[in-house]
Protein backbone atom coordinates (compact mmCIF):
# COMPACT_ATOMS: atom_id res chain seq x y z
CA UNK A 1 0.00 0.00 0.00
CA UNK A 2 2.94 2.33 0.95
CA UNK A 3 4.58 2.22 -2.05
CA UNK A 4 1.51 2.38 -4.11
CA UNK A 5 0.77 5.53 -2.51
CA UNK A 6 4.76 6.69 -2.65
CA UNK A 7 3.93 6.13 -6.85
CA UNK A 8 0.90 7.94 -7.09
CA UNK A 9 2.25 10.86 -5.18
CA UNK A 10 5.06 10.73 -7.32
CA UNK A 11 3.43 10.82 -10.00
CA UNK A 12 1.12 13.39 -8.93
CA UNK A 13 4.36 15.64 -8.39
CA UNK A 14 5.52 15.10 -12.26
CA UNK A 15 1.80 16.06 -13.34
CA UNK A 16 1.54 19.20 -11.32
CA UNK A 17 4.79 20.66 -12.96
CA UNK A 18 3.60 19.75 -16.63
CA UNK A 19 0.27 21.79 -16.22
CA UNK A 20 1.55 24.50 -13.94
CA UNK A 21 0.56 28.02 -15.44
CA UNK A 22 3.48 29.03 -13.70
CA UNK A 23 6.15 27.19 -15.03
CA UNK A 24 4.81 27.46 -18.32
CA UNK A 25 5.61 31.17 -18.03
CA UNK A 26 8.83 30.14 -17.22
CA UNK A 27 10.29 28.38 -19.60
CA UNK A 28 8.91 31.14 -21.63
CA UNK A 29 11.99 33.46 -20.39
CA UNK A 30 14.88 30.84 -21.09
CA UNK A 31 15.71 32.70 -23.84
CA UNK A 32 15.14 36.34 -22.53
CA UNK A 33 18.21 38.89 -23.01
CA UNK A 34 16.53 41.30 -20.71
CA UNK A 35 18.76 42.37 -17.53
CA UNK A 36 16.50 43.77 -14.51
CA UNK A 37 18.31 46.46 -11.92
CA UNK A 38 16.51 44.65 -9.32
CA UNK A 39 15.33 41.05 -8.21
CA UNK A 40 13.87 39.21 -5.19
CA UNK A 41 15.86 36.42 -5.99
CA UNK A 42 19.01 38.53 -6.63
CA UNK A 43 19.38 37.39 -9.81
CA UNK A 44 19.30 40.08 -12.57
CA UNK A 45 19.80 38.13 -15.43
CA UNK A 46 16.51 36.78 -16.11
CA UNK A 47 17.11 33.33 -18.48
CA UNK A 48 19.33 32.32 -15.87
CA UNK A 49 16.88 33.64 -13.01
CA UNK A 50 13.63 31.71 -14.38
CA UNK A 51 16.16 28.34 -15.31
CA UNK A 52 17.03 28.87 -11.57
CA UNK A 53 13.75 28.92 -10.53
CA UNK A 54 12.33 26.20 -12.47
CA UNK A 55 15.14 24.04 -11.05
CA UNK A 56 14.55 24.86 -7.47
CA UNK A 57 10.42 24.34 -7.53
CA UNK A 58 9.44 21.80 -10.30
CA UNK A 59 12.32 19.57 -10.32
CA UNK A 60 13.96 19.63 -6.90
CA UNK A 61 10.78 20.76 -4.54
CA UNK A 62 8.15 18.75 -6.96
CA UNK A 63 9.61 16.00 -8.32
CA UNK A 64 12.67 15.02 -5.76
CA UNK A 65 11.95 16.43 -2.09
CA UNK A 66 8.12 16.29 -2.08
CA UNK A 67 8.32 12.60 -2.68
CA UNK A 68 10.92 11.55 -0.41
CA UNK A 69 9.45 13.93 2.43
CA UNK A 70 5.98 11.76 1.64
CA UNK A 71 7.80 8.67 2.47
CA UNK A 72 10.14 9.55 5.27
CA UNK A 73 6.65 11.08 7.02
CA UNK A 74 4.85 7.63 6.23
CA UNK A 75 7.76 5.44 7.88
CA UNK A 76 9.20 7.96 10.23
CA UNK A 77 5.06 9.34 12.01
CA UNK A 78 4.99 6.63 14.74
CA UNK A 79 8.39 8.32 16.06
CA UNK A 80 6.62 11.80 16.56
CA UNK A 81 6.58 13.10 19.50
CA UNK A 82 4.23 16.17 19.90
CA UNK A 83 3.35 18.57 21.91
CA UNK A 84 1.18 18.18 25.35
CA UNK A 85 -0.03 20.79 28.08
CA UNK A 86 2.83 20.13 30.29
CA UNK A 87 5.18 22.10 32.38
CA UNK A 88 8.55 21.66 30.70
CA UNK A 89 6.28 21.67 26.97
CA UNK A 90 5.36 25.28 27.49
CA UNK A 91 7.51 26.90 24.99
CA UNK A 92 7.40 23.89 22.58
CA UNK A 93 3.55 24.09 23.03
CA UNK A 94 3.35 28.08 22.41
CA UNK A 95 5.74 27.61 18.81
CA UNK A 96 3.72 24.59 17.61
CA UNK A 97 0.34 26.50 18.07
CA UNK A 98 2.04 29.61 16.86
CA UNK A 99 3.15 27.65 13.35
CA UNK A 100 -0.24 26.30 12.62
CA UNK A 101 -1.93 29.48 13.09
CA UNK A 102 0.58 31.20 11.13
CA UNK A 103 -0.02 28.30 8.04
CA UNK A 104 -3.62 28.77 7.94
CA UNK A 105 -3.42 32.09 8.16
CA UNK A 106 -1.06 32.11 5.34
CA UNK A 107 -3.04 29.53 3.25
CA UNK A 108 -6.52 31.70 3.78
CA UNK A 109 -5.15 35.50 3.51
CA UNK A 110 -2.43 34.46 0.81
CA UNK A 111 -3.17 31.75 -1.22
CA UNK A 112 -7.08 32.17 -1.36
CA UNK A 113 -7.41 35.94 -1.82
CA UNK A 114 -9.66 36.71 -4.24
CA UNK A 115 -11.57 33.65 -3.48
CA UNK A 116 -14.57 33.47 -2.12
CA UNK A 117 -13.73 32.10 1.12
CA UNK A 118 -17.38 31.78 2.30
CA UNK A 119 -17.08 28.29 0.21
CA UNK A 120 -14.43 26.98 1.54
CA UNK A 121 -14.33 26.07 5.87
CA UNK A 122 -11.66 26.91 7.87
CA UNK A 123 -11.46 23.11 8.73
CA UNK A 124 -11.65 22.71 4.89
CA UNK A 125 -8.41 24.75 5.04
CA UNK A 126 -6.76 23.36 8.07
CA UNK A 127 -6.73 19.81 5.37
CA UNK A 128 -5.25 21.41 2.74
CA UNK A 129 -2.30 23.00 4.56
CA UNK A 130 -1.67 19.64 6.49
CA UNK A 131 -0.72 18.43 3.42
CA UNK A 132 1.73 20.80 2.18
CA UNK A 133 5.35 20.09 1.62
CA UNK A 134 6.03 22.80 4.31
CA UNK A 135 3.90 20.94 6.61
CA UNK A 136 5.59 17.80 6.26
CA UNK A 137 8.85 19.35 6.52
CA UNK A 138 7.71 20.53 10.19
CA UNK A 139 6.25 17.50 11.49
CA UNK A 140 9.50 15.76 10.17
CA UNK A 141 11.70 18.49 12.09
CA UNK A 142 9.56 19.23 14.95
CA UNK A 143 7.77 16.17 15.73
CA UNK A 144 10.68 13.67 14.97
CA UNK A 145 13.77 15.67 15.86
CA UNK A 146 13.01 18.32 18.13
CA UNK A 147 10.64 16.35 20.30
CA UNK A 148 12.83 13.65 20.88
CA UNK A 149 15.68 16.13 21.92
CA UNK A 150 15.51 18.39 25.22
CA UNK A 151 18.79 20.21 23.53
CA UNK A 152 16.74 21.48 21.03
CA UNK A 153 13.81 21.81 23.23
CA UNK A 154 15.93 24.26 24.87
CA UNK A 155 16.82 26.35 21.89
CA UNK A 156 13.32 27.28 21.58
CA UNK A 157 12.50 29.76 24.16
CA UNK A 158 16.08 31.11 23.74
CA UNK A 159 15.23 32.02 19.88
CA UNK A 160 11.72 32.77 20.72
CA UNK A 161 12.62 35.49 23.22
CA UNK A 162 15.21 36.41 20.97
CA UNK A 163 12.82 37.32 17.90
CA UNK A 164 10.17 38.79 20.07
CA UNK A 165 13.01 41.44 21.38
CA UNK A 166 14.37 42.08 18.00
CA UNK A 167 10.70 42.75 16.71
CA UNK A 168 10.23 44.98 19.45
CA UNK A 169 12.79 47.36 18.40
CA UNK A 170 12.78 46.65 14.52
CA UNK A 171 8.78 47.09 13.96
CA UNK A 172 6.35 49.81 14.81
CA UNK A 173 4.05 49.36 17.87
CA UNK A 174 1.12 50.42 15.75
CA UNK A 175 2.75 48.56 12.25
CA UNK A 176 0.82 44.90 12.91
CA UNK A 177 0.31 44.71 9.41
CA UNK A 178 2.10 42.86 6.59
CA UNK A 179 1.79 44.01 3.41
CA UNK A 180 1.92 41.08 0.84
CA UNK A 181 4.60 42.49 -2.06
CA UNK A 182 3.77 39.11 -4.20
CA UNK A 183 0.87 37.69 -5.92
CA UNK A 184 0.12 33.82 -6.25
CA UNK A 185 -1.29 34.78 -9.34
CA UNK A 186 1.33 37.38 -10.93
CA UNK A 187 3.66 34.39 -13.35
CA UNK A 188 6.64 37.01 -13.54
CA UNK A 189 9.12 35.83 -10.49
CA UNK A 190 11.40 39.36 -11.66
CA UNK A 191 8.42 40.84 -8.87
CA UNK A 192 9.11 43.08 -5.90
CA UNK A 193 8.30 46.02 -8.01
CA UNK A 194 4.84 47.35 -6.91
CA UNK A 195 4.81 50.89 -8.07
CA UNK A 196 5.18 52.09 -5.02
CA UNK A 197 7.98 52.98 -2.33
CA UNK A 198 7.28 50.23 0.42
CA UNK A 199 9.03 51.97 3.25
CA UNK A 200 6.72 54.76 2.94
CA UNK A 201 3.48 53.32 2.95
CA UNK A 202 0.94 53.55 5.65
CA UNK A 203 -2.65 52.30 6.34
CA UNK A 204 -6.21 53.95 5.86
CA UNK A 205 -9.11 52.64 7.99
CA UNK A 206 -11.48 50.05 6.27
CA UNK A 207 -15.44 51.01 6.95
CA UNK A 208 -16.12 47.06 6.81
CA UNK A 209 -13.51 45.98 9.93
CA UNK A 210 -13.05 49.20 11.19
CA UNK A 211 -8.93 49.03 11.20
CA UNK A 212 -6.46 50.36 10.05
CA UNK A 213 -5.41 47.99 7.18
CA UNK A 214 -5.84 49.61 3.37
CA UNK A 215 -2.16 49.72 1.90
CA UNK A 216 -1.76 53.66 0.95
CA UNK A 217 0.73 56.27 -0.01
CA UNK A 218 1.20 59.88 -0.78
CA UNK A 219 2.11 61.17 -4.21
CA UNK A 220 4.09 64.41 -4.52
CA UNK A 221 0.81 65.98 -5.96
CA UNK A 222 -0.48 65.41 -2.45
CA UNK A 223 -3.06 62.48 -3.90
CA UNK A 224 -3.55 59.05 -2.18
CA UNK A 225 -3.28 55.91 -3.80
CA UNK A 226 -4.90 53.38 -1.95
CA UNK A 227 -3.78 49.72 -2.99
CA UNK A 228 -5.85 46.47 -3.59
CA UNK A 229 -4.85 42.76 -5.02
CA UNK A 230 -8.00 41.56 -7.18
CA UNK A 231 -9.00 37.35 -8.32
CA UNK A 232 -6.72 37.80 -12.45
CA UNK A 233 -8.92 35.25 -13.63
CA UNK A 234 -11.52 37.36 -15.47
CA UNK A 235 -9.23 39.62 -16.84
CA UNK A 236 -9.78 43.37 -16.63
CA UNK A 237 -13.29 43.11 -16.83
CA UNK A 238 -13.18 40.61 -13.33
CA UNK A 239 -10.80 43.01 -11.61
CA UNK A 240 -13.22 46.60 -12.51
CA UNK A 241 -16.44 44.32 -10.68
CA UNK A 242 -13.55 43.73 -7.73
CA UNK A 243 -12.90 47.34 -7.22
CA UNK A 244 -16.70 47.64 -7.00
CA UNK A 245 -17.13 45.89 -3.65
CA UNK A 246 -13.23 47.35 -2.16
CA UNK A 247 -14.27 51.22 -3.27
CA UNK A 248 -16.87 50.79 -0.36
CA UNK A 249 -14.15 49.84 2.01
CA UNK A 250 -13.24 53.76 1.94
CA UNK A 251 -14.54 56.03 3.84
CA UNK A 252 -16.40 58.35 1.49
CA UNK A 253 -17.13 61.10 4.40
CA UNK A 254 -13.32 61.82 3.93
CA UNK A 255 -12.15 60.66 0.84
CA UNK A 256 -12.90 62.05 -2.59
CA UNK A 257 -12.56 59.99 -5.59
CA UNK A 258 -10.18 60.87 -8.62
CA UNK A 259 -9.54 58.13 -10.17
CA UNK A 260 -9.43 54.21 -10.27
CA UNK A 261 -6.57 51.69 -12.42
CA UNK A 262 -6.71 48.63 -12.86
CA UNK A 263 -3.95 46.56 -14.24
CA UNK A 264 -4.21 42.90 -14.45
CA UNK A 265 0.04 42.31 -15.04
CA UNK A 266 0.81 44.31 -11.69
CA UNK A 267 1.26 42.84 -8.10
CA UNK A 268 -1.28 45.95 -6.79
CA UNK A 269 -3.81 45.65 -9.78
CA UNK A 270 -6.35 47.78 -8.28
CA UNK A 271 -5.58 51.42 -7.49
CA UNK A 272 -7.44 54.02 -5.98
CA UNK A 273 -6.68 57.68 -6.13
CA UNK A 274 -7.82 59.31 -3.95
CA UNK A 275 -7.60 62.99 -2.42
CA UNK A 276 -8.49 64.05 0.98
CA UNK A 277 -11.59 66.04 2.06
Amino acid sequence: MFIKDWIKYTVQGFQNCKNSVENTKVKEHYKSKTIHKFCLYNEKDEAKLNKKFHWIHYVFKYKIVTPVFYALEKQLKKYYTKPTNKWYDKYYRIWDITFHKSLFDWRKHYQLRGVNKEEISDYKIKKQVEKSILARMYRLGFYGIVGNDSAYKEFLPIFMFNLCNIMNKKVPKKDIHHLFYTERDCYDINYYSSGYDLCNRFHIKNTKTGEFSIVATTSEDKTIKAYFTGHTNKGITGLLEQAKKYIKLIDESKYSFLEINCNSGDINNIVFSLMEK
